[in-house]
């Protein structure tokens, strides 16, 4: 699960991963994705990651990269 919360001046951002999933998707490595294309950071444990960006216009566009940041193992932990 992905959630963006637009603010008047920022995006909170918040990424839950089943914990049957973890070893396959870590939220940490996706929240640090989303937080760079929306100019911010974040972090948190593998199956939830919580974060913070500055740039309102890229939210839909750091939507878009979900699918493919998991498809394309990006998101996988170190």
């Amino acid at each position: 699960m992905v959630i963006a919360g637009p603010g008047d001046k920022n995006i909170l951002w918040a990424v839950r991963v089943t914990k049957n999933l973890t070893d396959r998707i870590d939220a940490r490595a996706l929240i640090k994705e989303l937080t760079r294309i929306t100019g911010g950071g974040g972090g948190g444990r593998p199956d939830f990651a919580t974060g913070g960006g500055k740039e309102l216009e890229k939210i839909q566009e750091a939507m878009e990269n979900v699918k493919r940041l998991i498809e394309d193992r990006i998101c996988i932990s170190d």
